[in-house]
């Protein structure tokens, strides 16, 4: 997110390039949206997991 506000491709009322759209949606495409962290993180760390260990 830094890097799209460093670069000024984020913001209300914004008139970009087909070039900087482009960058935009790239550097977006590797976000990570808050549900799927949460997902991986309860994947990684969760109950399921910890019962997982315990069993091995």
């Amino acid at each position: 997110m830094r890097e799209l506000e460093a670069r000024g491709l984020v913001g209300a009322g914004l008139v970009l390039t087909e070039a900087q759209k482009e960058q935009r949606d790239e550097l977006a495409a590797r976000l990570y949206p808050v549900p799927r962290i949460v997902r991986e993180a309860l994947a990684r760390y969760g109950p399921a997991a910890a019962s997982a260990a315990a069993d091995e």
